[in-house]
């Protein structure tokens, strides 16, 4: 299983220190490549098939990235309604 430390610092990422979030994304990560071991037996390309687990790790970490952005900005706001109203 050659080239799959990507996929595990993905996982220990997206797990953000939480070992359950850690495995569910693991899980995610080995879905898609089960996914790709079951297509072989269909007339895709090896190519596509192989590349099946890392671009699912690529839509992962951008989902995974989206979200904390979002929750950051959220918080940001939180913070700054809160110092707004203590000079009032």
């Amino acid at each position: 299983m050659a080239g799959r430390g990507f996929i595990g610092i993905a996982a220990e990422s997206m797990g953000g220190g939480r070992p359950i979030a850690a495995a569910a994304a693991a899980l995610f990560f080995g879905v898609a490549d089960s996914l790709a071991n079951i297509l072989q037996s269909y007339s895709i390309p090896s190519e596509l098939l192989m590349a099946i687990p890392y671009l699912a790790t690529i839509v992962g970490l951008v989902v995974y990235s989206a979200k904390k952005q979002k929750d950051e900005e959220r918080c940001i706001q939180q913070n700054l309604k809160e110092k707004q109203e203590q000079k009032k």
